[in-house]
Protein backbone atom coordinates (compact mmCIF):
# COMPACT_ATOMS: atom_id res chain seq x y z
CA UNK A 1 0.00 0.00 0.00
CA UNK A 2 2.57 2.32 0.93
CA UNK A 3 5.14 1.76 -1.88
CA UNK A 4 2.42 2.80 -4.24
CA UNK A 5 3.31 6.76 -2.82
CA UNK A 6 -0.09 7.35 -2.70
CA UNK A 7 -0.51 7.24 1.55
CA UNK A 8 0.97 8.89 3.77
CA UNK A 9 2.20 7.83 7.02
CA UNK A 10 -0.83 8.81 9.21
CA UNK A 11 -3.20 7.15 6.88
CA UNK A 12 -1.71 3.60 6.43
CA UNK A 13 -1.56 3.75 10.10
CA UNK A 14 -5.12 4.93 10.15
CA UNK A 15 -6.37 2.23 7.79
CA UNK A 16 -4.18 -0.39 9.20
CA UNK A 17 -5.20 0.48 12.71
CA UNK A 18 -8.99 -0.10 11.10
CA UNK A 19 -8.14 -3.12 9.58
CA UNK A 20 -7.29 -4.53 13.81
CA UNK A 21 -3.23 -4.46 13.51
CA UNK A 22 -2.39 -4.96 17.36
CA UNK A 23 1.48 -5.84 18.74
CA UNK A 24 1.84 -9.47 19.83
CA UNK A 25 0.90 -10.38 22.78
CA UNK A 26 3.19 -11.22 25.67
CA UNK A 27 2.96 -12.77 28.97
CA UNK A 28 2.87 -9.66 30.65
CA UNK A 29 1.42 -7.36 28.01
CA UNK A 30 -1.93 -7.37 26.05
CA UNK A 31 -2.06 -6.45 22.11
CA UNK A 32 -2.63 -3.39 21.67
CA UNK A 33 -3.20 -0.98 18.36
CA UNK A 34 0.70 -0.58 16.79
CA UNK A 35 1.71 3.03 17.37
CA UNK A 36 2.78 5.21 14.75
CA UNK A 37 6.33 5.37 15.34
CA UNK A 38 6.55 1.86 15.25
CA UNK A 39 4.93 1.48 11.98
CA UNK A 40 7.54 3.58 10.79
CA UNK A 41 10.37 1.63 12.16
CA UNK A 42 8.34 -1.34 10.22
CA UNK A 43 8.42 0.11 7.35
CA UNK A 44 12.84 1.07 7.27
CA UNK A 45 13.71 -2.22 8.90
CA UNK A 46 16.12 -4.38 6.74
CA UNK A 47 14.48 -8.03 7.84
CA UNK A 48 11.38 -7.98 6.27
CA UNK A 49 12.92 -7.73 2.83
CA UNK A 50 15.57 -10.61 3.94
CA UNK A 51 18.27 -9.01 5.76
CA UNK A 52 19.62 -8.88 9.47
CA UNK A 53 21.75 -6.18 10.98
CA UNK A 54 23.94 -7.41 14.19
CA UNK A 55 26.56 -5.16 15.88
CA UNK A 56 26.25 -2.82 12.43
CA UNK A 57 26.86 -5.49 10.06
CA UNK A 58 23.90 -6.46 7.54
CA UNK A 59 23.91 -10.47 7.06
CA UNK A 60 21.38 -12.14 4.62
CA UNK A 61 18.99 -14.31 6.46
CA UNK A 62 18.31 -17.91 6.21
CA UNK A 63 14.63 -17.35 5.50
CA UNK A 64 12.80 -16.20 3.25
CA UNK A 65 11.92 -12.61 2.52
CA UNK A 66 8.59 -11.35 3.73
CA UNK A 67 8.43 -8.52 1.35
CA UNK A 68 10.36 -8.39 -2.05
CA UNK A 69 13.23 -6.41 -2.26
CA UNK A 70 12.06 -4.09 -5.22
CA UNK A 71 9.32 -3.55 -3.03
CA UNK A 72 11.26 -2.42 0.19
CA UNK A 73 13.36 -0.26 -1.88
CA UNK A 74 10.23 1.40 -3.23
CA UNK A 75 8.94 1.53 0.22
CA UNK A 76 12.61 3.43 1.20
CA UNK A 77 12.20 5.86 -1.93
CA UNK A 78 8.37 7.00 -1.04
CA UNK A 79 9.57 7.62 2.67
CA UNK A 80 12.30 9.71 1.38
CA UNK A 81 10.17 11.55 -0.87
CA UNK A 82 7.94 12.44 1.67
CA UNK A 83 10.42 13.24 4.26
CA UNK A 84 11.84 16.12 1.37
CA UNK A 85 8.49 17.43 1.05
CA UNK A 86 7.35 17.88 4.51
CA UNK A 87 11.07 19.77 5.11
CA UNK A 88 10.74 21.68 1.64
CA UNK A 89 7.24 23.03 3.05
CA UNK A 90 8.65 24.47 6.11
CA UNK A 91 12.13 25.96 4.07
CA UNK A 92 10.36 27.01 0.68
CA UNK A 93 7.12 29.63 0.85
CA UNK A 94 4.67 30.52 -1.54
CA UNK A 95 2.35 33.46 -1.81
CA UNK A 96 -0.21 31.41 -2.49
CA UNK A 97 0.54 29.15 0.95
CA UNK A 98 -2.51 30.40 3.59
CA UNK A 99 -5.06 31.53 1.27
CA UNK A 100 -6.19 29.05 -1.36
CA UNK A 101 -8.38 26.42 -0.45
CA UNK A 102 -10.25 23.25 -1.55
CA UNK A 103 -13.35 23.95 -3.85
CA UNK A 104 -14.58 20.11 -3.09
CA UNK A 105 -14.08 20.24 0.67
CA UNK A 106 -12.95 23.60 1.51
CA UNK A 107 -9.95 22.47 3.37
CA UNK A 108 -7.24 24.44 3.11
CA UNK A 109 -4.67 23.47 0.43
CA UNK A 110 -1.10 23.38 1.37
CA UNK A 111 2.23 23.97 -0.58
CA UNK A 112 4.01 20.70 -0.40
CA UNK A 113 7.19 19.88 -3.02
CA UNK A 114 8.19 16.13 -4.08
CA UNK A 115 11.78 15.24 -5.14
CA UNK A 116 11.79 12.60 -8.39
CA UNK A 117 14.59 9.89 -8.42
CA UNK A 118 17.16 12.66 -9.97
CA UNK A 119 16.54 14.95 -7.69
CA UNK A 120 14.54 17.59 -9.38
CA UNK A 121 11.99 19.23 -7.33
CA UNK A 122 8.46 19.74 -7.97
CA UNK A 123 6.27 22.25 -6.02
CA UNK A 124 2.33 20.93 -5.90
CA UNK A 125 -0.57 21.64 -4.03
CA UNK A 126 -2.73 18.84 -1.84
CA UNK A 127 -6.00 19.14 -0.22
CA UNK A 128 -5.44 18.65 3.72
CA UNK A 129 -8.87 17.52 4.20
CA UNK A 130 -7.55 14.41 1.28
CA UNK A 131 -4.45 13.86 3.62
CA UNK A 132 -6.43 13.65 6.65
CA UNK A 133 -8.99 11.39 5.35
CA UNK A 134 -8.92 10.25 1.78
CA UNK A 135 -12.38 9.58 1.78
CA UNK A 136 -13.66 12.99 2.47
CA UNK A 137 -12.45 14.57 -0.67
CA UNK A 138 -11.44 13.51 -4.14
CA UNK A 139 -9.21 16.35 -5.18
CA UNK A 140 -6.19 15.09 -6.64
CA UNK A 141 -2.71 17.09 -5.92
CA UNK A 142 -2.27 19.48 -8.95
CA UNK A 143 0.98 21.17 -9.87
CA UNK A 144 1.24 24.80 -7.99
CA UNK A 145 2.16 25.78 -11.69
CA UNK A 146 -2.10 25.13 -12.80
CA UNK A 147 -3.05 26.73 -9.17
CA UNK A 148 -1.26 30.09 -10.22
CA UNK A 149 -2.78 30.13 -13.30
CA UNK A 150 -6.29 29.46 -12.07
CA UNK A 151 -5.85 32.52 -9.51
CA UNK A 152 -4.42 34.80 -12.15
CA UNK A 153 -7.87 33.51 -14.68
CA UNK A 154 -9.69 34.12 -11.67
CA UNK A 155 -8.79 37.69 -11.00
CA UNK A 156 -9.02 39.09 -14.43
CA UNK A 157 -12.68 38.43 -14.13
CA UNK A 158 -12.57 40.17 -10.89
CA UNK A 159 -13.76 44.18 -11.30
CA UNK A 160 -13.77 46.73 -8.74
CA UNK A 161 -17.04 48.53 -8.49
CA UNK A 162 -16.43 52.43 -8.76
CA UNK A 163 -17.99 52.87 -5.42
CA UNK A 164 -15.20 50.26 -3.59
CA UNK A 165 -12.90 52.34 -5.69
CA UNK A 166 -13.79 55.53 -3.82
CA UNK A 167 -13.56 54.03 -0.91
CA UNK A 168 -10.77 52.50 -0.76
CA UNK A 169 -8.74 55.47 -2.74
CA UNK A 170 -10.36 57.74 0.50
CA UNK A 171 -8.69 54.86 3.04
CA UNK A 172 -5.33 55.35 1.80
CA UNK A 173 -4.83 58.87 1.48
CA UNK A 174 -6.53 58.89 5.08
CA UNK A 175 -3.74 56.87 6.34
CA UNK A 176 -0.92 58.37 4.53
CA UNK A 177 -2.00 61.90 6.29
CA UNK A 178 -1.72 60.36 9.42
CA UNK A 179 1.33 58.96 8.96
CA UNK A 180 3.15 62.60 7.69
CA UNK A 181 1.08 64.25 10.68
CA UNK A 182 2.34 61.41 13.18
CA UNK A 183 5.69 62.14 11.27
CA UNK A 184 5.33 65.97 11.86
CA UNK A 185 4.62 66.24 15.13
CA UNK A 186 7.31 64.05 15.82
CA UNK A 187 9.92 66.19 13.61
CA UNK A 188 8.29 68.69 15.54
CA UNK A 189 9.38 67.67 19.52
CA UNK A 190 12.62 66.06 17.85
CA UNK A 191 13.27 69.80 17.18
CA UNK A 192 12.13 71.17 20.55
CA UNK A 193 14.44 69.12 22.39
CA UNK A 194 17.14 69.90 20.10
CA UNK A 195 16.27 73.79 20.54
CA UNK A 196 15.97 73.62 24.34
CA UNK A 197 19.36 71.32 24.91
CA UNK A 198 21.38 74.29 22.64
CA UNK A 199 19.46 77.09 25.01
CA UNK A 200 20.67 75.21 28.08
CA UNK A 201 24.09 74.68 26.53
CA UNK A 202 24.36 78.70 25.31
CA UNK A 203 23.23 79.48 29.33
CA UNK A 204 25.76 77.61 30.61
CA UNK A 205 28.53 78.76 28.89
CA UNK A 206 27.50 81.73 29.34
CA UNK A 207 27.81 80.81 33.23
CA UNK A 208 31.28 79.56 33.33
CA UNK A 209 32.75 82.81 31.28
CA UNK A 210 31.04 84.74 34.15
CA UNK A 211 32.93 83.08 36.16
CA UNK A 212 29.14 81.48 38.37
CA UNK A 213 30.39 77.59 37.00
CA UNK A 214 33.70 76.50 38.01
CA UNK A 215 35.35 74.38 35.01
CA UNK A 216 35.06 71.11 36.88
CA UNK A 217 31.55 71.29 37.29
CA UNK A 218 31.43 72.28 33.44
CA UNK A 219 33.46 69.44 32.40
CA UNK A 220 31.52 66.88 34.85
CA UNK A 221 27.95 68.12 33.12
Amino acid sequence: MYATGDWSMTQLHRELTARGLTTRATPRRASKPIRLSSLQRILTNPYYKGDITYHGVTYRGQYTPIVPVEVWAQVQTVLGMHTTAADASQIHDHYLKCSVFCGQCGHRLLITHARNKYGKIYPYVVCAGRQRNRDSCSRQAMPISRVEQLVEDHYRHVQITPGVRQAVSGMILAEFDRLINDRSDELARLTGNRDRLHHEQTKLMEAHYADAVPLELLRSE
